[in-house]
């Protein structure tokens, strides 16, 4: 049975392990600005400070990580009202089975709580990701050309918007 809750900060290394893995199936579907190797170096402390400001969840079938999505709260008193969703990842064994929904709509029940407005991208020709926010009630606000790099290959960033207050 798979359930969704709040990773902690004891479960960094869980945490880690599974964005190495997913960076190293899906490089491209997430937006980290450091490559595999220096996602390696970070210490389980650095790991456990992220699990404490930012709001990560993670969806287990008994006790194994299968997926996970992060929401990132700005600071300022002229950013805050609104949050970006990071690393929506499932273990491909484990798609197709709606955790990319129970993640999304959990998330979206403990944003509401804190923001207005909630911010996901979509990297490179990633048109079922694309669709999937857009079926949440998402809308496509911007694009931004050659926004990721991984290796020699530029990927573009579709920005979408979901207004939580109406």
């Amino acid at each position: 049975m798979i359930h969704i809750r709040r990773l902690i900060p004891q479960e960094s290394l869980i945490w880690k392990n599974f964005r190495i893995q997913s960076l190293l199936e899906d490089p491209e579907a997430f937006f980290s600005p450091y490559p595999i190797e220096e996602e390696n170096d970070f210490t389980e402390l650095q790991l456990q400070e992220r699990l404490e400001k930012q709001t990560i969840l993670g969806a287990f079938n008994n006790e194994i990580l299968v997926g996970t999505l992060g929401l990132r709260t700005f600071e300022g008193t002229k950013l805050f009202h609104r949050g970006i969703l990071f690393d929506l990842h499932v273990h491909p064994q484990y798609r197709e089975i709606g955790i990319e929904e129970n993640l999304l709509k959990s998330m979206l029940e403990i944003a509401k709580k804190k923001i207005i407005q909630v911010h996901a991208s979509v990297f490179g020709a990633d048109k079922e990701y694309f669709d999937f926010y857009q079926r949440h009630g998402f809308e496509w606000m911007a694009a931004h050309p050659r926004s990721l790099k991984i290796g020699e290959q530029f990927y573009d960033e579709e920005i979408l918007i979901l207004k939580l207050d109406g």
